[in-house]
Formats: C-alpha cells, structure tokens, sequence
C-alpha cells in the first residue's frame, strides 16, 4: 500500500465517475453493515452508480467534488461539499467516503480540509455534515475535528427511516486547521 504523502488530492472530472461509483458502493457496504438493510446495500451497483455520479458531474450544480488517490489504487476516496440543503446560510459535506483499506491513514482529513477551504473560498463562514446516527466511526472522525453535535433529524434510505445527526462549524477556518492538523501545532495568535 502506498504513503499516505503520496495521494493526490484534485477536484474530479468527469472520468472520475467509475472510480467514485465503485468507492462509494464498496463504503457503503462496508461502513453501513448493520445498519442499511442488508438487501439495500447487496442491491448497490457499481454500474448504476456510475451513471448518476457522471451525471452530477456533467451538471455540476454548485456541488464541489474531490477524490484523492494515487497511480497504483486509483481513488481511493471522495468528498462532496456545497451550499446547506437545508439552511442557505452555512456549507455543507455532503458526502466523505474512502475505501475500507484506506481508512485511519489521514486521506479523510485531507478531504475534510479541502471541503473547508473550497465553501470559505465559495463565501460560507459555517458549515456543517450530516451522518446516520448509528455510524459511530464517521460521528467519532467529525468529533476529532472538533464538530459539534448538533440538530437530529431522520433520513429516508429505501424505505427505512433511519436517524441522523448534524455535526456543526461555527468557524470553518477552525475546520480547515483541525483537518489539516493545524490545530495540533502551537501557532502565535496573529496566524490563527
């Protein structure tokens, strides 16, 4: 397996939907075991997602989207950020995924980092993510950069409803040093 320094991080393009579709069905089935019906996440296809992420990509729709990988796995991983589906007022992370083996190596800070420096650069000062409830991995990494727990809603996934929570910014240059590991490094306050 490669250095973690040695993954790229770029906005997609519109090749990138195969290498997209196929993390975000293996994550899906690997992250939500337990917790999406079991038929749900057997039903994902790598083929059928493959469509609709080349159709999001044509689009674009103010969605920003980054994969990071490398020459020898692809990519390995994807974030999507944007305005706030429910509150205009604040970005949002859409999506984080990153294949099971590629976890824990620092590549979702990386995207966590670029989602916070694309919606600053887009005008947002707060942001926020949703995630499934019983995802205890995903709620535990926001929690690391510093998310706080916020409002609870529920999510329609086939036809389960299943519970989520926010975790929210106020400030998302805090985000961008947390993510970037700013946050553990001692800077004077004029630089913060």
């Amino acid at each position: 397996m490669s250095n973690a320094t040695t993954f790229a991080l770029r906005t997609a393009s519109f090749p990138d939907a195969v290498g997209i579709a196929r993390v975000y069905v293996k994550s899906w089935q690997q992250a939500y075991r337990g917790i999406i019906p079991s038929e749900t996440l057997q039903a994902m296809n790598v083929v059928r997602e493959t469509v609709h992420w080349r159709r999001t990509l044509a689009r674009g729709e103010g969605q920003r989207i980054f994969v990071i990988g490398d020459q020898e796995s692809g990519i390995v991983g994807f974030a999507t950020c944007g305005p706030s589906r429910r509150r205009s007022s604040r970005g949002e992370i859409y999506t984080l995924y990153l294949l099971p083996g590629f976890q824990r190596q620092g590549l979702g800070r990386r995207l966590m980092s670029a989602c916070a420096e694309q919606l600053l650069a887009d005008g947002y000062g707060q942001g926020c993510v949703w995630v499934l409830y019983a995802n205890h991995g995903a709620r535990a990494f926001y929690e690391r950069l510093d998310g706080e727990l916020g409002a609870r809603d529920v999510s329609l996934v086939d036809s389960s409803r299943l519970p989520v929570v926010r975790y929210d910014w106020a400030d998302l240059h805090a985000l961008e040093g947390a993510a970037s590991g700013l946050a553990d490094i001692a800077l004077p306050a004029f630089l913060r």
